[in-house]
């Protein structure tokens, strides 16, 4: 794994800043709390999210909605990009939102437990990391906060050592031991249990043998039972056989009763509907007699054809409307021409008076001189832009002045890192302070020179902004003078127009008066009383056509009655054949009904009789059933006692194989994983001794020599005594924890196949060093033979054998890459 770059949007002191990492050796430099360490911070939360240590309050700028934080790195080759959100809710919690992985520009969208895993699965890590709140294998080999390596080294042995079993995922063979005192506990408890069940196995193999005999009994009850009522059966088939014979008549009466019944109803109906039938023809004839003294009663009045007087009609009244419109058009013609007439004078008269005023604009136009405004705002342009470009740079020297002074008040203030808690002396302050005085001093030159350029400025300006107000007012009275100009050009074209229109106008009325004078109202009132004849003749031709269409319809309804009168008498005729059959049908269904005599009371009898036989089956069958059941209930008990028996047999031979197993667990498992866990842990301890000897060595060339005891702890000695670590000075210890974490990386690296192998970041891993420990601090970097190392730290000596360095500096509390 090599990190490329970190993006950070409101990530603690960071509002908007990406960081882009080389390979080989880079160093994150800066003042204390300028916020080197919060990029670390930030990368952990893009891979494995929320932690007990880093919650999003933590993490989440101060007053910010919402942040993100975006990783980029390469892993064998390919392209990685991994995204986390944060947004801060109404309650003020901060959350995780949705993320995404994309692997060589694949983008996948994913919830934080998701990218999670997928990151696991990148980094080469163990799947069951992504159920436990820290990854311990990332802290102590990829990055290891200051605090948490002093942690381990300070901790009791026994938390040490629990620390290093999940480090090196052998805390398993713990976990191993620990199931199987459990699996040995719940065995014991299984094989007491199942031996209590079996305890009357003897005494359930004689209950069985009891029921055995029992159920032999049953079974021969069962069958002389069976015999009595397939007996009762046969005698039962043969009454009911008697019973069916005698069925067949006494339905056959019944059909001759049903039959009976319908016919003496149909004949009811019959004979109402030849009464009702006989009254509608009587009523008939009546209605037809009353038509014929209708038709006889109407009169024909004498008159033309209706038709003929209609199209007479329409061509008086056509002639009769085109007189009154063409009357009516031209007296609305002659009030329109005179009401135009009229405008026309008043638009005549308004057009010659603007034609003068064109004249005299024209002429006022030509004595109008044009400034050269253009020139005039380009020269004011350019120096606008001069002006705040100089006011760019006011403001830029009087921040960094605030700046420098800040700074000077802050590191005299500071007594103690607050990241290495080491104490800062007063060379480094009174450095610091030298460096900020020097940036005072310039800046304030640079505000003196450019305060009297921009006054220059300014002058010129107001100069420029006279001149043109002045050309701008000249221009404004000609483009006034101009529009009414081009306002008034149409003016002449438009007089002359309107001088010919009132002369057509003036010859179209004349033409108008003379048409009036030809439709006078002695025509009109010709033309209405002709119109007038002609509609009294219309109304009378119309009451002869209605008479006659009147003498039509009663013809047709005197035929249309005798049609019904004739269908009404037909309709009575076949009612009375109808009811005279039914009447000896009647009769017949009568005397065959007296044929079958008392054939309902032998069926009654014969049903009794069956009746009685049933009730007696009903009795055999419920004392067959009750045999039964009692057998059923023997069966189904000797198969319980003998599915029981078989089961206590079967957990008899499991019991067996249960202190088989106890007897291996016990006595060759648990063993067996203690001592494969001391092997590996034997392993790990000579590796990590091996390596941490010569890290401590390359850092502390002199008398002290340092090893590891059984338990990992680093021990000291020093011409033959043995020291703790506590008892070191702070390089010292500073030495000894970067050699712990650096042998802990590596065996960490040489016994997992992790994908984070060919990368490191130390967090101030020189804090306290002398100069000659800062100088072997190269050999360290060279020794390490890793692709990308980042060292965070405010020790200036490491710039100068790192390959890059990142500056962070941090203003106003914003965090940025100088």
């Amino acid at each position: 794994m090599l990190l490329r770059s970190v993006k950070m949007e409101n990530i603690r002191s960071y509002i908007s800043e990406e960081i882009k990492l080389p390979s080989g050796s880079v160093m994150l430099s800066g003042d204390i709390g300028a916020g080197k360490s919060t990029v670390f911070l930030a990368v952990e939360f893009a891979l494995f999210g929320f932690r007990p240590d880093l919650d999003g309050t933590s993490l989440l700028r101060n007053g910010a909605i919402k942040g993100s934080v975006q990783v980029g790195f390469e892993i064998d080759s390919h392209s990685v990009i991994i995204r986390r959100s944060l947004r801060r809710s109404r309650s003020y919690e901060v959350r995780q939102g949705k993320g995404f992985i994309a692997v060589d520009g694949v983008k996948s969208e994913l919830t934080p437990s998701e990218i999670k895993a997928r990151v696991l699965e990148l980094l080469g890590y163990p799947k069951q990391l992504l159920t436990r709140s820290k990854a311990l294998i990332y802290r102590y080999t990829v990055y290891t906060p200051q605090g948490d390596m002093n942690r381990i080294l300070l901790d009791s042995s026994d938390s040490r050592i629990d620390i290093l079993r999940r480090v090196f995922q052998i805390d398993k063979y713990k976990r191993i031991r620990e199931n199987a005192s459990i699996l040995i506990k719940a065995l014991r408890e299984r094989r007491a249990e199942t031996a209590g069940r079996i305890s009357d196995l003897g005494e359930r193999e004689e209950q069985r043998d009891m029921i055995r005999s029992e159920l032999k009994g049953i079974e021969a009850e069962l069958s002389g039972a069976a015999e009595e009522l397939k007996r009762h059966q046969g005698v039962i088939t043969l009454k009911a056989s008697e019973l069916r014979s005698i069925e067949a008549s006494v339905s056959k009466l019944n059909e001759l009763r049903q039959e009976t019944r319908e016919l003496q109803t149909s004949l009811r109906e019959r004979e109402a509907q030849l009464q009702a039938t006989g009254a509608d023809a009587e009523k008939a004839r009546a209605q037809l007699d009353a038509l014929k003294q209708r038709l006889d009663s109407i009169v024909i009045p004498d008159a033309r054809p209706i038709h003929e007087l209609e199209e007479s009609l329409k061509q008086k009244d056509a002639s009769y409307r085109d007189f009154i419109g063409k009357r009516s058009a031209a007296l609305s013609q002659q009030g329109l021409i005179r009401s135009r007439l009229d405008d026309l004078k008043e638009e005549i008269a308004l057009l010659e008076n603007q034609v003068e005023s064109l004249k005299t604009k024209q002429e006022a136009l030509r004595s109008i001189s044009k400034p050269d405004t253009a020139k005039y705002l380009e020269e004011l342009s350019a120096l606008e832009a001069h002006v705040k470009a100089l006011e760019a740079v006011i403001q830029r020297s009087h921040a960094l002045i605030e700046h420098s002074e800040a700074t000077k008040q802050k590191i005299n203030a500071l007594d103690q890192c607050p990241l290495c808690m080491q104490g800062v002396s007063s060379s480094h302050k009174e450095s610091v302070c030298n460096r900020e005085d020097e940036l005072i001093a310039a800046q304030r030159r640079v505000l003196e020179q450019k305060a009297l350029e921009r006054d220059e400025r300014l002058q010129g300006i107001s100069r420029l902004r006279g001149e043109i107000e002045a050309a701008r007012s000249s221009e404004k009275a000609a483009d006034l003078l101009k529009a009414e100009a081009e306002n008034l050009k149409n003016s002449p074209r438009l007089l002359t127009l309107r001088c010919r229109l009132k002369e057509e106008l003036l010859e179209k009325e004349k033409a108008l008066t003379r048409d009036l004078a030809e439709l006078s109202q002695e025509r009109e009132e010709e033309l209405k009383r002709g119109l007038a004849q002609l509609k009294a003749d219309a109304e009378l031709a119309r009451e002869r056509e209605l008479r006659l269409d009147e003498k039509r319809h009663i013809g047709e309804m005197i035929s249309e009655k005798k049609d019904h009168i004739a269908l009404l008498e037909g309709r009575i005729k076949q009612l009375s054949e109808d009811i005279r059959l039914e009447s000896e049908r009647l009769q017949e269904l009568k005397l065959r009904a007296e044929e079958l005599g008392d054939v309902e009371g032998e069926y009654s009898r014969k049903k009794q009789d069956l009746d009685a036989l049933k009730a007696q089956e009903n009795e055999l069958i419920a004392m067959d059933a009750s045999i039964r059941s009692r057998h059923s209930l023997k069966s189904e008990a000797l198969k319980a006692a003998e599915e029981e028996i078989a089961e206590k047999r079967r957990l008899a031979k499991r019991n067996h194989r249960l202190s088989q197993i106890l007897h291996w667990v016990e006595e060759h498992f648990s063993s067996l994983m203690m001592l494969m866990e001391k092997q590996v842990m034997l392993n790990i301890h000579c590796q990590f001794d091996e390596l941490f000897r010569e890290w401590f060595e390359m850092l502390l060339e002199g008398a002290l020599t340092a090893r590891l005891d059984d338990s990992f702890m680093p021990i000291t000695e020093q011409n033959g005594y043995e020291l703790a670590v506590a008892a070191l000075s702070g390089g010292e210890k500073t030495s000894c924890s970067l050699a712990y974490r650096l042998a802990l990386n590596r065996v960490i690296n040489n016994n997992l196949a992790l994908n984070t192998r060919n990368f490191i970041a130390l967090d101030e891993p020189t804090d306290g060093f002398s100069n000659q420990q800062l100088d072997r601090m190269r050999d360290v970097l060279d020794q390490l033979g890793l692709k990308q190392v980042i060292i965070v730290s405010h020790e200036q000596k490491i710039e100068s054998f790192v390959e890059s360095v990142i500056r962070i500096a941090k203003e106003e509390h914003v965090s940025r890459v100088c």
